[in-house]
């Protein structure tokens, strides 16, 4: 896969029995003992990682490994993603939808919902904005405010997921500039996009300037090549 080329999917969370067929035992085993939302999310997260490992394989029939490798503790269990031998891939989930997002360079991605509570942005502004970034902010349209705080926050979090060190690092300790972010020496490339029909804001982070993004696939419950 070309260094600049991109693919976004996106999945409504499932009920997970409906995807059961695409899980390991272990993680049949987690979501029988886990509460609904829970399970379905992971379910849904796990059976399309294993579909985009069905897509990026060498030829019809074949699959590529998938893998997960803690960076802190090494725990197989949980981690960052990985297609072995194949392309970068991230994936992040909200309680609607899942996104995952394959790259040919070192990814990230990030997706939170568009209505969250106002109460609820102001604590995560707080949080992982610095004084500079929060300063900024109170000079933005308040009806624009919202937006803006999510682009930001979603943005980080995807820096955090391309590098590894996920909330291990203090998302305020993450400068946004523009659409890039440089953490450690190390320069990534954001972009963004508000997804109407889903009501979510998409957040990207990759280690090389992305090509223009091919249109963006959604898998439904009904579409043969997700079941």
């Amino acid at each position: 896969m070309d260094p600049s080329a991109s693919e976004l999917f996106v999945a409504p969370v499932e009920r997970w029995a409906a995807v059961r067929d695409l899980l390991s035992s272990p993680e049949i085993e987690v979501c029988e003992s886990s509460a609904a939302p829970v399970a379905d999310r992971l379910a849904t997260s796990r059976g399309l990682l294993r579909r985009l490992a069905e897509r990026y394989a060498a030829g019809p029939g074949d699959a590529l490994q998938v893998r997960r490798v803690c960076a802190q503790c090494g725990s197989t269990a949980h981690g960052r993603p990985e297609l072995v031998g194949g392309p970068e891939v991230s994936l992040s989930r909200c309680d609607r939808y899942v996104v995952a997002l394959v790259a040919g360079a070192r990814c990230g991605v990030d997706v939170e919902r568009l209505d969250r509570r106002s109460g609820q942005l102001h604590e995560i502004g707080a949080s992982v904005l610095s004084a500079r970034e929060r300063a900024a902010l109170e000079q933005v349209a308040p009806g624009d405010r919202r937006t803006a705080l999510l682009k930001a926050w979603t943005r980080k979090e995807a820096v955090l997921k391309a590098e590894g060190s996920g909330l291990l690092r203090d998302p305020s300790d993450v400068p946004v500039d523009g659409d890039t972010a440089v953490v450690d020496g190390r320069v990534w490339w954001l972009t963004t996009n508000a997804l109407t029909p889903e009501g979510v804001l998409v957040s990207t982070a990759t280690a090389v300037p992305l090509g223009p993004l091919p249109p963006i696939r959604r898998y439904v419950s009904d579409d043969a090549a997700w079941l």
